[in-house]
């Protein structure tokens, strides 16, 4: 059954209602345990008021976690985003109507009247068709609000006025074609009727109060009536008229596993291209309406100018879409979708592209369901991992308690076999970096890789089975960690670092850092070169060097580490020498650079409390994902997955190096106890990386020698260095696609250069052509 506004305000009331109820039991509850006398004034026994207290809890705490997870699905919501459309919608159109009222008094040569130039006339007639052409079809489909009824009257007045004020037998509403010559009217003093001026400007006065009638300021009491009541502009059904009168549209309702209607758009990339059989399913982002798109991201530009339909789909429980919210749910209804687009609408060529939210659900197809593409957009690995990182432990824990919403897309997006593309901005200011789908993917593959003994544990394999609720209890309870995090940690400190080596490799990455801090080392991001030609030859010769000489090398653990930060006197602070050495370690550390991440950033981009889970994730990228920078040469040198891998290995390798050098050349002009520190730092930093990348290179090789049921089976009878590394890259790429560093946040357009390397990844899966 469809559920109406009606319906949501009523059960907003409800909930509130029960909200209010529950308090009042608590109170009782509360009194009659402390004072025993006083109490009982809603019900007379205060075991049913304990229960009713736990229910009206549980209904509270789960509504609570509905609005955060799907904040869309509430009328509330709606309503705030369609007056905030509304303001926006009103304030550019008054701009418009306040520009035209300024030209007729410029025509009446009213003195002190505002100058007016061509940028000004240019949105006017545009602004007053589309008012027109929304509310001519809202009328026609007999949608139109008494509000809307007004407003569309005093456009039509308008629209009417213009037509018959002629200005040289020319009419006015023809002359905003050309806003230069009415322009060059103003000045010429030309004669016009002064009765169907007078006319014109009483209806843009009465246009212009309605209009800011929406969106001056008012008091309390008005705002909160407009904020309910009035429903002019920006409304969802407003919006997606504009959008059917923009594009080729059509709209239609696809029935959901369980009979729900969900509310569904299908845009033509162009009018007369009947025949296109490549579409995307756009998954949208969690307080997202399709209707609003077209406003709120560059998708809809993109794909269509791409000659790529577009297939837009409200949520269950979002606007016009039956049904409650869940997990579970928009995940089957996103199969039927997938089923009705490739059976009725013929499409061939599909893209799953999600975004936030939106990327689980997408990940889900892609492992369900065939595409050419996945491209999970700036999207989480599960919510429950949002809820740890961003507020606690606890709140992770209760939301799992309380739901059965939580879905680890890490997995499907692993399991995808498809073309795959991940978007990140490390930076993302609505979901924390260790928190993302990046992290957890790197997290997926290691333990398939490095699991051995592991790999028949649950935690590999994406399950739909539900748990008992003692199952989850005892699974999630704060204070005891995950499986999984357990058998990342263990697998890690068995084939990497033991725990011991991993703590001290990370604490000399602190004092470096903190040294770096103190003596304010210039922050210069260092230009990264553009291939990894330049690196390769160097890297060889630095790997055979220390092949041969691996057995000579000092032993780490021999490297005394002195505990707790450096402490600089004046006098070193002002040296010269150690400034300078600073500074060279500060640059060979910024181009460790890795998904776009550098050794630097993990220690000055994040608070102290998740540097080392940070930390090692940044470490699994340089051999896992490779490097990015500078991103322009991604398309124009066509670098893969497995090219960035092969960048990423022959830039560390030759750093290595670069810092060794500098520890050679400058030890002796380091006879400080702080300089001896830092060389001793550096020392073990470089050990304990050149550790890594030898037990991470030999475990990937022997799984290739002996693969699980889980590994890339690839041939491995070639003994050659070079060959087995490629062989590596190779087994990889499957499980990692391709990876896209964005810096524009969780809501920015992507700039040109992000464009330019998703156009060539659309390119590398088939889905378009140039």
């Amino acid at each position: 059954m469809q559920i109406t506004d009606e319906q949501k305000k009523m059960m907003a009331i409800t909930g509130m209602a029960i909200l209010f109820i529950v308090l009042l039991c608590l109170i009782d509850w509360v009194t009659v345990i402390y004072f025993g006398f006083l109490g009982h004034f809603v019900i007379q026994n205060s075991f049913i008021k304990f229960q009713i207290f736990l229910v009206g809890l549980y209904v509270f705490i789960k509504n609570t976690i509905r609005l955060f997870v799907f904040p869309g699905s509430y009328w509330l919501w709606r309503r705030n985003v369609e007056n905030r459309y509304a303001k926006a919608l009103a304030k550019r159109a008054n701009k418009r109507m306040e520009d035209l009222q300024n030209l007729i008094r410029k025509l009446l040569q009213i003195p002190d009247t505002k100058e007016i130039y061509v940028e000004d006339l240019v949105p006017i007639k545009k602004t007053l068709q589309s008012f027109l052409n929304t509310f001519s079809s809202l009328n026609y489909r007999k949608e139109l609000n008494e509000q809307q009824k007004y407003l569309f009257g005093l456009c039509q007045q308008l629209e009417q006025s213009l037509k018959d004020f002629l200005i040289e037998t020319k009419s006015l509403y023809d002359q905003l074609d050309n806003p230069q010559d009415i322009i060059n009217y103003c000045k010429q003093n030309v004669k016009i009727e002064s009765e169907l001026c007078s006319n014109l400007l009483i209806i843009l006065d009465s246009l212009i109060d309605q209009l800011q009638d929406i969106y001056v300021p008012k008091n309390f009491l008005l705002e909160a009536e407009r904020w309910i009541f009035n429903k002019t502009l920006g409304t969802v059904d407003q919006m997606r008229v504009e959008l059917e009168n923009t594009f080729k549209t059509r709209r239609f309702k696809v029935q959901g596993y369980d009979g729900k209607m969900i509310d569904c758009l299908y845009i033509y990339a162009s009018e007369d291209d009947a025949d296109n059989d490549r579409a995307v399913i756009f998954c949208q982002p969690n307080a997202g309406y399709y209707e609003y798109m077209y406003y709120e991201s560059e998708w809809i530009d993109y794909y269509l100018k791409r000659r790529i339909n577009m297939f837009l789909w409200n949520y269950r429980g979002y606007c016009e879409s039956q049904g409650l919210p869940n997990t579970k749910d928009i995940m089957k209804d996103a199969e039927s979708i997938c089923d009705y687009v490739t059976t009725q609408l013929k499409v061939t060529q599909l893209i799953f592209h999600g975004e936030s939210l939106g990327g689980m659900v997408a990940c889900h197809l892609g492992r369900v369901r065939q595409c050419n593409l996945l491209f999970a957009d700036r999207t989480f690995s599960s919510i429950s991992k949002i809820a740890q990182v961003g507020f606690s432990k606890y709140a992770s824990f209760f939301f799992k308690l309380l739901t059965s919403w939580d879905y680890n897309s890490a997995k499907s997006y692993v399991e995808c076999q498809s073309y795959k593309i991940l978007a990140l901005d490390q930076k993302d200011e609505v979901i924390p970096f260790l928190s993302s789908l990046k992290v957890d993917v790197t997290k997926q593959i290691f333990l398939r890789e490095f699991g051995g003994q592991y790999q028949g544990d649950e935690n590999f394999k994406q399950s739909d089975q539900r748990t008992t609720f003692f199952q989850k209890l005892l699974r999630f309870i704060p204070w005891i960690p995950t499986s999984e995090s357990t058998v990342f940690y263990d697998i890690w400190y068995s084939q990497l670092l033991n725990k011991q080596e991993m703590l001290t490799f990370f604490e000399a990455n602190k004092r470096i850092q903190f040294i770096m801090k103190d003596l304010q080392t210039e922050k210069s991001k260092k230009t990264l070169d553009d291939s990894y030609s330049s690196y390769l030859n160097e890297s060889q010769e630095i790997e055979k060097q220390y092949s041969q000489n691996q057995n000579s090398t000092v032993d780490i653990d021999e490297v005394t580490q002195l505990a707790g930060p450096y402490t600089l006197s004046e006098k070193e602070k002002s040296n010269e020498s150690l400034l300078k050495f600073v500074n060279k370690v500060y640059e060979c550390f910024e181009s460790f650079e890795t998904a776009s991440m550098t050794l630097n950033d993990v220690f000055s981009s994040f608070r102290e409390s998740q540097q080392y889970d940070v930390f090692l994730d940044y470490l699994l990228s340089i051999f896992l994902w490779g490097s990015y920078l500078p991103l322009k040469n991604i398309p124009k040198k066509k670098m893969n997955t497995v090219v960035c891998q092969k960048l990423a290995f022959a830039r560390f390798t030759s750093n290595i190096n670069k810092i060794e050098t500098l520890i050679k050349n400058e030890k002796n002009n380091l006879d400080s106890p702080n300089g001896t520190r830092l060389i001793q730092d550096l020392e073990l930093i470089i050990q304990r990386l050149k550790l890594i990348r030898e037990n991470f290179k030999k475990t990937l090789k022997n799984q290739l020698q002996h693969p699980s049921h889980q590994s890339v089976q690839i041939e491995s009878k070639d003994s050659e260095e070079r060959k087995s590394t490629s062989k590596i890259h190779e087994s990889l790429k499957g499980y990692l696609g391709s990876f896209i560093p964005l810096g524009c946040g969780h809501n920015g357009n992507l700039n040109q250069t992000e464009v330019e390397v998703l156009d060539f990844h659309m390119l590398q899966a088939g889905v378009v052509k140039y």
